[in-house]
C-alpha cells in the first residue's frame, strides 16, 4: 500500500508548481512539502518536517494558522487561513492557505492536501488601497465641512446650468436652503425677470469661457432682512471639456452697511458744517445789526448834536451829547465780550457771563443773580463753553429788549455728564403761540445747542410771570440728548 507520498505525474505536477504544496495524514502530521515550500524557507524536507509547519509561522498569527487546520481536522471540511510565513532571509511574507481533505483513491490512504500562496503584495497594495480610500474620505470629509461652513459661498452648475453641489454661503444668496436649490435650474431659483439680467453672464463663461467677477447681488433672508453679495462665476474644466460653472458668492452685508453708515455720517457732518456755518452768518448779521442800530445811529445822532453845539457854543448841548456816546461805549464793549468768548475753564465761563450780565442788565437797573454749580477748574470742550455763552447772551439780549423784568437768575450746573443751565426772567411772559417769538433769536439758539447734540427750550412762566431759557449740552460732544 502507498504511503500518501506523491509519485510519478502526481509528483511532477507539485513540484511544477509555483504554490507552495503540501500533504498531512489524517492526524493532521505533514509529511510532504514541494521544492518551491522548501526553498523558501531555505530547509531540507528532513530539518522541515524536523521542526514542525508551526516553527516557519509568524508568532503573532500561529493561533489563528493552528485554529484554522484543527477545526478542519474536526470537521473535515475544507480549510483556509492568511498568515505570514518567514523567508529564508527571515523576512515574514503573507500567505494564503488552502487545503481539502482527499480520500483514499487507487490503493492509496486518507490524506490532506493544501497550498500556500504569496498574497503578501496583494495585501500590501490592499492596504495601500484602503489607506488612500481613509485618507481620500478624510480628505472629501474635510473639503466637503469646509465648504459648507465656508463664511463664503462655493457651488458648481452643470452645462444646463442646474445646481449640483451648492454650500449653505451659496443657497443663502436667494435666500434659501441647501436642500432647495441643489437639482434646480438657475431660471428656477431667480425668476424670470432676473435670469433675463443673468443670461448674459452665464453666456459668456460657458461659450467664452470667461470669468466673471463680483456681480452685484440683493437678496432677502428669512427674517426679511436685506443682505448684499458679490458674485463671481467661472469656467469648469477636465481634460478639454467645459462641465459646467463654478460659483463663489462673497457676503458683503456688514461691509455695505458700513459703507452706508460712513456715508450718512458724512453727509450729517457736512449738513452740520452747514448749520454752524449759517448759525455764525447769523451771527455775524444780528451783530452788524447790533452796530447799526444802536452803536452807529447813536454816535451818528451824537455827532449832529456836536455839530450843533460847535455852531451855537451851547455847553448844554455838549453834555447832552455825553450820554449817548457813554451808551454807545457800552454797546461797543459788549459787542467785543460777544466777539471774544471766554477759555475752556468753568472760571472762565462763570466770569464772563457775569461781566457781560453786569454791562448789559445792571446799567438797565435789572439784579441779577448767577448760580454755577461747576467746579471752577474744570475744563470743558472750548465748543461747549462757546455754546453756553452765546446761549446766555441772546437769552439776556431778549430780557433786555423785550422782558420789561426787574430781576434775572442765571444757573448753570453739570448733571451727569449734561451741562445744564437757565435764564429766568420776572418779566412781562410771551404768548407761546406768537410767531414773532421765533425771530427773537430762539431759533438761532436751538441751532446753537442742537449742532452740538443738545437742546434748548423756551418756556412761558404761569400767569405772565417771566420767561425761562432753558438748555442741556453734553459736556463731551458726541453725547445724545439725554
Amino acid at each position: 500500500m502507498s504511503d500518501g507520498r506523491p509519485h510519478g505525474v502526481e509528483l511532477t505536477l507539485f513540484e511544477a508548481l509555483p504554490h507552495k504544496v503540501w500533504l498531512a495524514d489524517t492526524d493532521g502530521n505533514v509529511f510532504y512539502f514541494n521544492t518551491a515550500g522548501l526553498d523558501y524557507v531555505g530547509l531540507g524536507l528532513e530539518e522541515f518536517l524536523e521542526r514542525g509547519w508551526e516553527s516557519s509561522v509568524h508568532p503573532e498569527d500561529l493561533p489563528l494558522a493552528q485554529q484554522a487546520w484543527s477545526d478542519a481536522l474536526a470537521t473535515g471540511q475544507p480549510m483556509q487561513a492568511e498568515y505570514r510565513l518567514r523567508r529564508h532571509d527571515g523576512v515574514h511574507r503573507w500567505h494564503e492557505e488552502r487545503g481539502a481533505f482527499a480520500p483514499a483513491g487507487g490503493g492509496g490512504p486518507d490524506r490532506w492536501i493544501g497550498t500556500l500562496t504569496d498574497v503578501h503584495d496583494r495585501r500590501e497594495a490592499e492596504r495601500q488601497f484602503a489607506d488612500a480610500e481613509r485618507r481620500a474620505a478624510q480628505r472629501l470629509a474635510m473639503l466637503d465641512a469646509m465648504q459648507q461652513h465656508a463664511p463664503i459661498g462655493l457651488g458648481f452648475l452643470d452645462r444646463d446650468l442646474r445646481v449640483l453641489h451648492a454650500n449653505a454661503a451659496l443657497a443663502a444668496v436667494p435666500g434659501w436652503t441647501v436642500g432647495d436649490v441643489l437639482g434646480r435650474r438657475i431660471v428656477e431659483l431667480v425668476g424670470t425677470e432676473q435670469w433675463l439680467e443673468l443670461a448674459p453672464t452665464f453666456r459668456r463663461v460657458l461659450d467664452d469661457g470667461e470669468t466673471v467677477l463680483d456681480l452685484e447681488v440683493t437678496s432677502r433672508d428669512p427674517e426679511g432682512k436685506r443682505r448684499d453679495w458679490l458674485v463671481s462665476y467661472y469656467p469648469v474644466e477636465h481634460a478639454g471639456d467645459r462641465l459646467g460653472v463654478g460659483a463663489i458668492a462673497r457676503d458683503v452685508t456688514r461691509a455695505r452697511v458700513q459703507e452706508r453708515r460712513r456715508h450718512a455720517l458724512e453727509t450729517e457732518r457736512l449738513e452740520l458744517l452747514t448749520r454752524l456755518a449759517t448759525v455764525a452768518d447769523e451771527e455775524r448779521r444780528r451783530i452788524a445789526e447790533h452796530l447799526h442800530d444802536d452803536a452807529v445811529q447813536t454816535v451818528a445822532a451824537t455827532l449832529l448834536r456836536l455839530d450843533h453845539a460847535i455852531s451855537t457854543g451851547s455847553t448844554a448841548a455838549l453834555q447832552a451829547a455825553r450820554q449817548p456816546l457813554e451808551a454807545a461805549i457800552r454797546t461797543l464793549r459788549l459787542t467785543i465780550q460777544r466777539l471774544a468768548p471766554p477759555t475752556a475753564s468753568a472760571a472762565s465761563l462763570e466770569e464772563a457771563i457775569e461781566t457781560y450780565a453786569e454791562y448789559l442788565l445792571r446799567h438797565e437797573g435789572i439784579e441779577v443773580e448767577l448760580d454755577v454749580r461747576i467746579a471752577p477748574d474744570l475744563q470743558l470742550p472750548t465748543q461747549v463753553v462757546q455754546a453756553v455763552h452765546r446761549l446766555v447772551q441772546e437769552a439776556l439780549a431778549n430780557v433786555l429788549g423785550h422782558a420789561r423784568a426787574s430781576g434775572v437768575r442765571i444757573q448753570l450746573e453739570l448733571v451727569d455728564e449734561w451741562l445744564r443751565g437757565s435764564v429766568t426772567d420776572d418779566g412781562i411772559g410771551f404768548d407761546p403761540t406768537d410767531e414773532a417769538i421765533e425771530h427773537r433769536g430762539l431759533r438761532l439758539m436751538r441751532e446753537q445747542a442742537e449742532v452740538l447734540g443738545g437742546a434748548c427750550r423756551v418756556v412761558a412762566l404761569p400767569n405772565g410771570s417771566g420767561t425761562s431759557v432753558t438748555w442741556a449740552l453734553p459736556s463731551r460732544p458726541g453725547d445724545s440728548v439725554a
